[in-house]
């Protein structure tokens, strides 16, 4: 009897063993493999000629103009304050030009202000003026630059200011959003 034990023992163990190695191998994996979209990388830029690389926080930039009282352009060729704001070269190299403007380009009102953006709930009788850093008002036409500065070699910073404007007073409450290009002129 004492054998029928031991080897009931034996065999019950080993059914143990057989079972703990089952429950120990891991699941077969999938023999294809499981591809997930993860998004989209976009890429944007351009390779220039020009003596600079517009630095990328320039390019696309939007300048926070704050919120204006409509009351502070009640009157005829009333101004906001001002906005600063730059355009930054990178890798700039005198080699070939020695000098920088820009040109501005987009819709103006009759008194050659920016235009604002025309939507529901726009503010109106208003406009935006930029100024160059030699206080010269920059014109929206793409063939008037601003007045050139001298640059140098490395990073330069060419400054502007901008401020809404009321040339014929009366400004109405509302978004006072307006949008402009800009291009390069090299000298």
């Amino acid at each position: 009897m004492n054998k029928k034990i031991v080897i009931s023992s034996l065999a019950i163990l080993a059914s143990f063993g057989v079972a703990s190695a089952a429950f120990a191998d891991d699941p077969t994996p999938p023999t294809t493999p499981l591809v997930v979209h993860g998004g989209t990388v976009n890429f944007k830029g351009e390779i220039t000629a020009g003596a600079c690389a517009v630095d990328p926080d320039s390019i696309d930039q939007t300048v926070q103009m704050g919120q204006v009282k409509a009351a502070t352009l009640k009157d005829p060729n009333s101004v906001s304050s001002s906005h600063h704001f730059n355009i930054k070269l990178d890798d700039c190299s005198t080699a070939t030009y020695k000098n920088v403007a820009m040109s501005f380009l987009g819709a103006t009102d009759a008194n050659g202000s920016l235009a604002l953006t025309d939507a529901a709930g726009s503010a109106k009788n208003v406009g935006i003026d930029i100024y160059d850093g030699t206080n010269n008002k920059v014109k929206f036409d793409d063939s008037t630059p601003t007045t050139a500065v001298k640059f140098h070699d490395g990073t330069n910073v060419i400054p502007f200011t901008a401020n809404y404007v009321s040339n014929s007073g009366s400004a109405t409450p509302g978004t006072a959003n307006a949008t402009t290009t800009f291009s390069i002129i090299y000298s």
